[in-house]
C-alpha cells in the first residue's frame, strides 16, 4: 500500500512540485532530479507525507542543490532563464511573457507562494 501511496501522490502533484523547483532553479533538469531524489528520500521514510511537507521539501532540496552548485551550473542556469517557466499555446505567448517578468520580479519566497498557489492547487495554510 505505501508504494502504492507515493505513486498517487506523484501523480497529483509532480506537476506542481516540478514548478515548485523549478522557480528556485530555474533549470528544467535539475527541478526533475530535485523531485525525483525527494521522493527516493520518502521510500525510506516511516510515513507518507502531506502535500504541504512535501511541497516545502521539494524547496528545500531546490535550494540545497543550488547552493552546492558550481559556477558552471550557475552559468547554465543563467542561460536557461532565457526559456519559459511555463509551456502555454500559441496564442497566449504574450500573457505568459508577461507572467514570467513579474515573478522575475519577485523575491524568490514570493514567487514560491504564487506557484504554490496558483499552479500547484495548495491553500494558503498549506503553502505557510
Amino acid at each position: 500500500m505505501r508504494n502504492e501511496d507515493l505513486i498517487r501522490l506523484h501523480e497529483e502533484h509532480a506537476r506542481g512540485l516540478f514548478l515548485t523547483a523549478r522557480s528556485v532553479t530555474w533549470d528544467d533538469h535539475l527541478a526533475e532530479d530535485v523531485v525525483q531524489t525527494t521522493f527516493l528520500r520518502l521510500l525510506d521514510g516511516p510515513e507518507i507525507p502531506g502535500p504541504a511537507y512535501l511541497y516545502q521539501a521539494v524547496r528545500n532540496n531546490a535550494r540545497n542543490r543550488l547552493r552546492s552548485a558550481s559556477r558552471a551550473a550557475d552559468r547554465e542556469r543563467r542561460i536557461a532563464r532565457n526559456r519559459p517557466l511555463f509551456e502555454v499555446p500559441v496564442d497566449r505567448l504574450a500573457e505568459r511573457e508577461e507572467l514570467e517578468r513579474g515573478l522575475e520580479g519577485l523575491a524568490i519566497e514570493q514567487r514560491e507562494v504564487v506557484v504554490l498557489k496558483v499552479w500547484a492547487g495548495l491553500t494558503y495554510r498549506e503553502v505557510g
